[in-house]
């Protein structure tokens, strides 16, 4: 028997108590003890059945109205949860665009620093092989510390322009990050954001 069956026998089962069990009809068991209590409580037993009759009705319409209620409960919160997959699918695809462009500008600046590395070496070439021509005393002391002021100067301004060509690609990443609802992150030592 399934619930349904289960839950409609009980209905049919109270709505045959609540008459309490009258009138009474042939070959039914303590039928004449049933009319006799019908006869000699009349007007109570028809109130008692009425308000039986009026509470098992009310609660027919409990029953209805709970149930539509948790099949309305239920719609809702299936398109919520259908709304929430979307948004999280959105999202998902935000984040593999942004790891996408995080992995092309951390390969645009290991290049750069391969490259200031590079460059680096040079100058420390250069400066090896100033001061070994500065030991054979080929030279004189202000051109090698000319040279090497100029070989610093250098590396620095290269430095300085890599660093300022990350900073704009980082606030570019920031501020594609910020439009696409990803919040900020906490600067890190106290330092504020730039």
């Amino acid at each position: 028997m399934s619930a349904a069956d289960e839950g409609s026998s009980h209905w049919a089962a109270l709505n045959e108590h609540a008459g309490l069990g009258l009138p009474a009809g042939r070959g039914e068991r303590h039928r004449l003890a049933r009319r006799i209590v019908a006869r000699l409580g009349g007007p109570l037993v028809r109130h008692q059945v009425a308000y039986n009759r009026e509470l098992l009705a009310e609660l027919v319409a409990v029953r209805d109205s709970l149930a539509a209620q948790t099949s309305s409960l239920s719609e809702a919160a299936t398109a919520q949860f259908g709304a929430l997959v979307e948004r999280l699918g959105e999202l998902i695809a935000r984040v593999d665009v942004l790891e996408g462009r995080l992995d092309e500008w951390s390969a645009v600046l290991t290049r750069r620093l391969e490259a200031a590395e590079a460059r680096g070496d040079t100058i420390a070439g250069r400066f090896e092989e100033l001061c070994r021509r500065f030991d054979e005393d080929s030279i004189d002391r202000d051109l090698v510390h000319g040279e090497v002021e100029l070989a610093q100067q250098h590396t620095v301004e290269h430095v300085r322009e890599a660093l300022a060509v990350l900073r704009g690609e980082l606030r570019e990443l920031a501020r594609e990050a910020g439009d696409h609802g990803v919040p900020p992150a906490a600067p890190r030592g106290g330092a504020a954001p730039t």
